[in-house]
């Protein structure tokens, strides 16, 4: 009897051990051939437009992401307060400083945040600015304006006359200026 039983408790150790090692070995194959997925970047921006008065001003987006990212702006007259982040599981709040807008004529621009772990993602925030007020209130046709002055002048009726046998044209006589005629 003593000999059945030792061979009982060898089997148990065998079936013991075999069953550690089979747990062991599916155990690896789990965490070894379980595929990782590929991380999904995002950057949301909101708002996606800030808009200006001609005075310029501060304002604030808030960036959402999982990535870092850097700021890319075309123009100088709009800042912000961060020019990259190197990481980002949180809103990030992004402060923007346009300056005053001297011109008679609007502008914008279009801020770019762009991943770093991902070149193809971007968040786009479209910035805009009202013109300056003409300081001599012709609006966009004091650009044309002749450089030397400002040149009046009175249309009045025109006249086609007939002297000597030959047309003769020009302005009817006013009470302000005097007749002139010209040959034709």
């Amino acid at each position: 009897m003593a000999q059945q039983f030792a061979g009982f408790a060898h089997l148990c150790i065998m079936n013991r051990t075999q069953t550690l090692f089979i747990f062991f070995i599916a155990l690896i194959l789990a965490i070894s051939g379980c595929k990782k997925d590929d991380m999904v970047y995002y950057i949301k921006s909101n708002p996606q437009e800030l808009h200006f008065s001609k005075d310029g001003g501060l304002d604030t987006v808030a960036i959402t992401s999982n990535s870092g990212w850097t700021v890319i702006i075309p123009l100088e007259w709009c800042k912000t307060n961060l020019s990259s982040v190197g990481t980002s599981d949180k809103t990030v709040f992004l402060r923007f400083q346009v300056e005053q807008n001297t011109t008679t004529q609007s502008r914008s621009q279009d801020v770019v945040i762009k991943s770093s772990d991902d070149n193809s993602l971007q968040s786009v925030i479209k910035i805009y600015q009202e013109a300056a007020e003409d300081p001599h209130g012709i609006g966009a046709a004091a650009d044309r304006r002749h450089p030397i002055g400002t040149v009046g002048f009175q249309i009045g009726a025109q006249c086609i006359d007939r002297v000597d046998g030959r047309f003769v044209t020009g302005m009817a006589p006013s009470a302000n200026s005097h007749a002139e005629r010209w040959l034709v």
